[in-house]
């Protein structure tokens, strides 16, 4: 296919220049300059009183180097001509006229115009085979340019992408690209160099018929091949196992011959996307497996987590309602207290499990919605504080917000629920008597949360585990000591939506210091 005007993208090396047999005015004046000083110095030797033989091998070199500069024979041919008639007028008696006197001149004219031919034929055979040498380096080098940039390609748009741009590089001519249209079809999704737009997409029908056989057919046709050679383009198909998975056309300029070994290198180039393109599907479709085999052990642990853990409570409650049915009205105040309090408490763990499997639900499926805001972050440790175990009033609780104005971007619903597992944590597996702290203060462009306890702490090798969904921990310093190691999970899938950061760390002389934090935000007062 011909070589077209060369399209600057980012190419790694240039493609040869390919030299035609017109003549041009620029060759011509540059053939007309290097006769022009052939003829000075020839007219120097002659002053300096050399051989004529001297001043032919000016000529003879001339002709070379025209050769060698501009480019084909008729350039050759003319210049030889040429400084055959200035070395007649310039240099034989009688000078300055086409009259020969001397019978030798004529055959000194012939062997000077054989020199120049036979030196230029062995110059041009020469310069073909270099040309020859920079288009076959040249295709190496796309054909090893390809292999790399689709390996490193990891969706279909950029790899379909990347040959189109690749198969212009070889080809030089406009290149589209066509996907299946998930109706049976074809449709157009991209174009290559893409300035020249519509132009590249030939209408006839031919081109038509064409497209629609590669497609059907998983092969190529069209222009230069043996089926629909009429069609302004040729097509060739991106193959799959049993359908193409897609298709590619190139428009030649008119009046182009067949290449065959370029054309046999854009097959090459298609048979590499055709295995990337195979790659990337059955990459996506292990991601896939992977993900629902993921799904499917988060629902069985899931599953199996509700049927052990919700035992306990449920026991609980019921025992404890039975007894109040049955004995109620011979026990003391105290003792049914103690049993609606232990109610009350089982009833609260069960609600804070089943919100947090709701979420943890919306959260796995993608259908967790923030609805972010700018909220005052004492309004919300008070909410959390207000949502707590009753236990927490055998603890000392304290909060601590630097100011009352501080304001962070959330939604406060999440956040207050990320509070109230961290809390209820920190009240479930420390000792009564003990200190929880809330801090809030602002870190540059952050807003810092913080829970602090005096409990036992947490053991340095759980401290990067427990926000793991299912992690319980190796002792009762973690969430999950009668849990389903959910909360702190979702602590973290949350803050994380929230572009946040969340962490552990020891504090000091001991306990622990659970922290995220959250994008800050201004007070503003209009009017």
């Amino acid at each position: 296919m011909g070589k077209k005007r060369r399209i600057e993208e980012d190419y790694d090396f240039d493609r040869p220049a390919g030299r035609g047999m017109r003549l041009s005015w620029s060759g011509l004046l540059k053939a007309a300059l290097l006769l022009a000083a052939a003829s000075g110095v020839g007219l120097v030797f002659r002053e300096l009183r050399l051989a004529s033989a001297n001043i032919l091998m000016v000529y003879i070199l001339c002709v070379q180097l025209i050769a060698l500069h501009c480019g084909g024979w008729l350039y050759a041919a003319v210049s030889s001509f040429a400084g055959m008639i200035l070395y007649n007028y310039l240099f034989t008696e009688p000078r300055f006229t086409l009259r020969v006197y001397d019978p030798d001149y004529p055959m000194t004219f012939v062997v000077m115009v054989a020199v120049s031919f036979i030196t230029t034929a062995l110059t041009m055979r020469i310069k073909n085979q270099a040309a020859k040498a920079d288009e076959r380096a040249y295709r190496t080098g796309v054909l090893l340019e390809t292999s790399q940039k689709l390996q490193k390609a990891e969706r279909a748009g950029e790899i379909l992408r990347t040959a189109a741009v690749q198969m212009h590089k070889l080809s030089g001519c406009p290149v589209t690209v066509y996907e299946p249209d998930g109706q049976g079809g074809l449709r157009l999704t991209r174009i290559w160099p893409e300035w020249v737009g519509e132009r590249a997409v030939p209408s006839q029908l031919s081109d038509v018929q064409a497209l629609r056989w590669v497609w059907e057919n998983n092969r190529f046709a069209g222009r230069m091949t043996g089926r629909f050679s009429e069609a302004a383009a040729f097509y060739l198909a991106i193959r799959g196992q049993k359908q193409a998975q897609a298709v590619i056309g190139l428009l030649p300029p008119d009046g182009t011959d067949a290449d065959p070994v370029e054309r046999n290198l854009l097959l090459a180039v298609a048979d590499q996307c055709s295995l990337a393109l195979e790659r990337e599907r059955l990459n996506r479709e292990k991601g896939e497996i992977a993900m629902r085999a993921q799904k499917e052990n988060l629902r069985a642990n899931m599953l199996r987590s509700i049927s052990h853990d919700l035992r306990t409570p449920l026991t609980s409650i019921s025992g404890n309602a039975g007894i109040l049915l049955e004995s109620g009205t011979s026990m003391s105040e105290e003792q049914r207290a103690a049993l609606y309090r232990n109610i009350e408490e089982e009833s609260r763990w069960l609600i804070s499990l089943v919100e947090n499997l709701l979420s943890i639900t919306r959260m796995e499926d993608g259908a967790l919605q923030l609805h972010l805001e700018a909220e005052f972050a004492e309004d919300v440790v008070r909410e959390a504080v207000a949502h707590l175990d009753s236990r927490v009033k055998e603890r000392t609780l304290t909060w601590e917000v630097e100011d009352d104005m501080l304001m962070a971007r959330m939604d406060a619903r999440l956040i207050v629920q990320v509070l109230v597992n961290i809390l209820n944590n920190a009240v479930r597996y420390t000792p009564s008597g003990s200190h929880i702290q809330i801090r809030v203060r602002r870190e540059k462009t952050a807003v810092l949360w913080e829970v602090a306890d005096d409990g036992p702490g947490i053991a340095a090798p759980d401290r990067d585990k427990i926000f793991e969904m299912f992690y319980t921990g190796r002792d009762a310093g973690v969430d999950g000591r009668r849990g389903m190691g959910l909360g702190l999970a979702l602590c973290k899938g949350i803050i994380t939506a929230h572009g946040g950061q969340i962490g552990v760390r020891e504090a000091v002389p001991h306990g622990a210091v659970f922290w995220f934090t959250l994008q800050s935000a201004e007070v503003r007062c209009d009017g």
